[in-house]
């Protein structure tokens, strides 16, 4: 039996049609609200807003078609599922119904039990798609949630991370340190980490803001070499304890970008070869350029990822296999930051690797002319 609380409106110029209709779907337990015109119809719904539509194609004044069409422009009604009941038989006046925005096309004469399962189809797929609408909504609230509380809490962190960072700067200073290699080594170590959390809630931070739909870059001329020695110095003694070959340009050459994010693309290219490369082996970086463009590469000894991993690479907290480890872990923000970086700047970011024979990463940007 149909649900009890169901509306319907029934739209047909004729009186003995519609009061036929109207009873056989009041005794098939329906709500059933009738009008003759299509400006009745409209006169209804401003009050009402029924769960389907049934709708004659030939009435004076307004048709059955140009009714659906104004429906369907109705941000408050297009989604009420319109079923057309017509005398018509053609082919194009079918079409026509459907093209007007209708669900369905039934001819007169009409079997009730053909008109209550066609019914009933389109009242539960309008049903589900409510259901999952709403579904959707409470998804994205959620996700707008987490994503609002996450930038709170990465936006609070940095304050005391730099609390820790001015702490141990100013325990290096200290005369007693400096002379004990293992505390100025502990000390160094506590430097270095401070700097990889501050560079991680910065890439969160700035992923959240471009999503949000904020200007992100700001590009100006900047000599390549100078984003190489500010990435280095920026990585402390992370830099300094694998073996690391810079192959720079003979020649000063500029690119343009933003200084400061583009130097975190190269932080966190090169961290992650320093991190994953194996021990005893070395990190290259190297500098390229023809007439438009520039290309940094970064070149580990690792273990290398899989083709099957690669496409996952630049997504926010991808899934990775360390095939040699047998563990999963995850590439966090710091690569997908990179992609959104370079791009936004008009540039182009990629990998090739391959299982046992290390990775290199590289990514282009627009020279300076």
């Amino acid at each position: 039996m149909p649900d009890s609380n169901t509306n319907i409106l029934v739209v047909d110029d004729s009186p003995a049609n519609l009061q036929l209709l109207v009873k056989l779907l009041q005794l098939e337990g329906y709500k059933v609200r009738p009008a003759r015109s299509g400006a009745a119809a409209f006169t209804l719904l401003r009050d009402v807003r029924p769960d389907l539509i049934l709708l004659d194609i030939n009435m004076p004044e307004m048709d059955g078609y140009e009714v659906c069409r104004r429906l369907k422009q109705d941000e408050r009604l297009r989604d009420i599922p319109v079923i057309f009941l017509s005398a018509l038989h053609d082919t194009f006046d079918k079409v026509k119904a459907f093209q007007a925005g209708g669900v369905d096309y039934i001819t007169k004469p009409f079997q009730m039990e053909e008109m209550r399962m066609r019914m009933e189809t389109h009242l539960r797929l309008a049903r589900m798609k409510a259901e999952l609408e709403a579904a959707e909504a409470r998804l994205r609230e959620s996700e707008e949630q987490h994503e609002m509380l996450t930038h709170l809490v990465a936006h609070d962190m940095r304050t005391p991370l730099f609390g820790i960072m001015g702490m141990a700067e100013l325990v290096s200073d200290d005369p007693l340190v400096r002379q004990n290699a293992e505390i100025r080594e502990n000390v160094g170590n506590i430097q270095d980490s401070a700097r990889i959390l501050v560079n991680l809630i910065s890439d969160m931070l700035d992923i959240y803001k471009e999503e949000c739909g904020g200007d992100l870059v700001h590009p100006v001329p900047v000599a390549v070499d100078d984003l190489v020695a500010d990435a280095i110095k920026m990585l402390g003694g992370i830099a300094k304890r694998r073996p690391f070959v810079r192959q720079l340009l003979p020649e000063p050459v500029q690119v343009r970008c933003d200084r400061g994010l583009t130097v975190r693309v190269l932080v966190n290219l090169l961290g992650n070869a320093f991190r994953f490369t194996r021990e005893g082996t070395t990190v290259t970086l190297t500098v390229a350029a023809d007439a438009d463009w520039v290309k940094v590469s970064v070149m580990d000894e690792g273990v290398g990822i899989a083709p099957e991993d690669r496409a996952r690479l630049f997504q926010k907290f991808g899934q990775l296999e360390a095939k040699e480890k047998g563990v999963r872990y995850s590439t966090g923000l710091g690569l997908a930051f990179c992609r959104m970086v370079v791009e936004a700047q008009g540039g182009s970011i990629g990998v090739e690797s391959a299982p046992g024979q290390g990775s290199l990463f590289w990514f282009t940007l627009p020279r300076n002319r």
